[in-house]
Parts: C-alpha cells; structure tokens; sequence
C-alpha cells in the first residue's frame, strides 16, 4: 500500500469524528469507522506547510479525468456535518 501523509491538523480531526461516531453509529459504520482509524493511524504526520502541493487534504477539491472518455468530476474531500 502507498504511504498515507497527512497535516496534524487534519490528523486531529478526523480523529475527533472516528471518536465521536463510535459512540453514536451502527455496527456497520463503527467498522468503517475502525478501518479508517487503522489507516490514519499508518499515516506519516506532518505539519501542513510541509505537506506536498499534490497530497490531498481536508477541504480541497480534486478534479478527476475518466481516462476512458476524457470527462471529468470535481470533488471535495469534507468531514461528515
């Protein structure tokens, strides 16, 4: 698997949503919930200035081309409200 890095800011909250939908969430969004806590938790920590300009983070918003037929979507990547 590639390697994870991510701003301590954004490390710090997504940890908060895992820890705060843990308590609240179904059986089947606490396992995701885990899963997403194991990944975070191989993430390398940064601080943000030192996050590469290609290394997604929290807010951004990515544009993504089909390779196939050449169109192209833009997302953001958010927290859950």
């Amino acid at each position: 698997m590639g390697e994870i890095m991510i701003s301590h800011e954004d490390f710090n909250r997504i940890e908060l949503v895992i820890a705060e939908g843990r308590t609240s969430r179904s059986d089947r969004d606490r396992q995701n919930l885990d899963r997403l806590d194991r990944e975070l938790r191989r993430a390398r920590r940064v601080a943000a200035a030192e996050r590469p300009a290609d290394v997604v983070a929290l807010e951004a918003e990515v544009t993504v081309r089909d390779l196939d037929d050449q169109t192209e979507a833009t997302y953001q990547l958010v927290l859950p409200a």
